[in-house]
């Protein structure tokens, strides 16, 4: 019954700690390219390179999907998720050091680091890849399965994200004195480099949080998925 599932869901460790794990990360992914045109536009000032500063991170977040995917089975999804975290994290605070240190002329250096913030971004499909393993540590509980639900959930939490992003980090420009179509103020500026960078940095450092709460590694849902066919071979031959 639809209640047995969303208690069933409710009641997941695992599955719920990957929402919020989700829910963090695409907030920062989701808002910081919603508002990184206002940091192109009035702090680095290149219109010229717009389109490089927007399309290559992108470009590098799938060269990076493609170059760690066999070590995300190697080495496991929960470390590869934290590399991932740590390294976009640390990608985005130099960004905004840079800005606030020595400005926002030298072009290959930022280049280059948004590159490396893209590269950093292959932890973008990971937490979806830990879904399974949170159903079928619920099954091996309760023995309720309930996918469609527990994937709905996860799902929930990246439409969450995107619009709280966006919509967070607009108020808070606004709040340090960015006004729409004007000569922005020194204030503005470093506003805007605080929000598109460094509080989108941090955002990514909280989700260790629930990352390292996260219960379950490749031992232990191999282990679950053993037991399952066990319990399943037994209803079979019953």
């Amino acid at each position: 019954s639809v209640g047995t599932s969303i208690k069933t869901v409710l009641s997941n460790k695992p599955l719920i700690l990957v929402f919020f794990i989700q829910l963090l990360a695409m907030t920062a992914f989701f808002g910081r390219m919603g508002v990184v045109i206002y940091y192109l536009m009035y702090n680095v000032q290149r219109y010229d390179l717009i389109a490089a500063f927007m399309s290559l991170p992108s470009l590098f977040t799938v060269i990076g999907i493609f170059l760690t995917k066999n070590y995300i089975v190697k080495i496991g999804k929960k470390k590869m998720a934290a590399i991932g975290y740590i390294g976009a994290a640390i990608s985005l605070i130099l960004i905004f050091i840079i800005g606030k240190t020595a400005g926002y002329t030298n072009i290959p250096l930022l280049l280059g680091l948004h590159c490396a913030y893209g590269f950093f971004c292959f932890s973008f499909p990971i937490p979806m890849a830990m879904v399974p393993d949170a159903i079928n540590y619920q099954e091996d509980r309760t023995g309720v399965r309930s996918d469609g639900i527990s994937y709905a959930t996860v799902s929930l939490s990246t439409k969450f994200g995107s619009a709280f992003g966006v919509s967070g980090a607009l108020l808070i420009m606004g709040a340090t004195g960015y006004i729409a179509n004007a000569q922005q103020t020194a204030a503005a500026l470093n506003g805007i480099n605080v929000t598109v960078n460094l509080i989108f940095g941090i955002m990514y450092l909280c989700c260790l949080i629930p990352l390292a709460m996260y219960p379950l590694n490749e031992k232990k849902s191999g282990e679950i998925i053993e037991n399952l066919q066990k319990k399943r071979a037994q209803r079979d031959e019953k």
